[in-house]
């Protein structure tokens, strides 16, 4: 799964790139665990907006995951890059239409939860917030680890 990830965030560094996990979610002590079901990478007709300072998917390509996570009862990762190698930190635009789409997900996408992840674009680096809707805001996700091979 790592590699496939890997292999479609990287495949032009000097463009954002994006894609959708989507996640089974378990709970234990302390942790909210999320494993990665299926990966949905978009087509180049299935972005409204793609360049070095911006990638945004077509309604129609978000409507689309989103009913399918949905329908498969899965939690949403909405993933991107940015054009620089390692850690990357969220813009004011990608806050601004996360939480919208995070407020979205919460109102119509029952059990789902929200995470945002922003990779550099070598994907060594990220960051990700999870939405709370009970607090009404993002928090900081600790830690992320891919696992597998698939």
């Amino acid at each position: 799964m790592f590699m496939t990830l890997k292999e479609g965030m990287t495949k032009n560094p000097s463009i954002e790139q994006l894609c959708f996990l989507l996640c089974e979610r378990f709970y234990s002590i302390n942790t909210i665990l999320f494993i990665v079901k299926i990966i949905i990478f978009p087509d180049r007709k299935d972005y409204e907006t793609q360049h070095s300072a911006l990638v945004i998917p077509t309604k129609e390509f978000q409507a689309t995951v989103y009913y399918i996570a949905r329908e498969a009862g899965l939690s949403i990762i909405d993933a991107h890059t940015h054009t620089h190698h390692g850690k990357a930190n969220f813009s004011c635009i990608d806050m601004s239409h996360g939480r919208k789409n995070a407020e979205y997900i919460y109102k119509n996408i029952p059990n789902s939860n929200s995470i945002m992840i922003v990779f550099g674009n070598d994907i060594q680096g990220q960051t990700a917030l999870m939405y709370d809707p009970f607090y009404g805001d993002f928090l900081e996700v600790k830690r992320i680890e891919i696992l597998g091979r698939g």
